[in-house]
């Protein structure tokens, strides 16, 4: 999840989701103990013939967005040097 925000912060997103069946354990868990919240939840549309039943949950987790630090245009003369 890490690694996942890491790339999503130079495109300036603060928030990202994933959608997944709520069977799948693993999945929620793996998204709860990482601070996603439930945001919305649509009942699983089997195709003909299935018999699966169930939830799709969209989870989404707050990024932190870090600071850009730009590099100074005007480099600041000490003793009349430039650097």
């Amino acid at each position: 999840m890490g690694r996942v925000g890491a790339i999503a912060q130079p495109s300036g997103a603060s928030r990202m989701s994933i959608v997944v069946e709520d069977a799948n354990a693993g999945a929620l868990k793996l998204n709860m103990r990482c601070d996603s919240v439930e945001q919305a939840r649509r009942p699983y549309v089997p195709l003909p013939g299935s018999r699966d039943t169930g939830h799709w949950l969209m989870l989404e987790k707050t990024i932190a967005i870090q600071a850009r630090v730009e590099p100074a245009r005007n480099p600041i003369v000490l003793g009349g040097l430039a650097p």
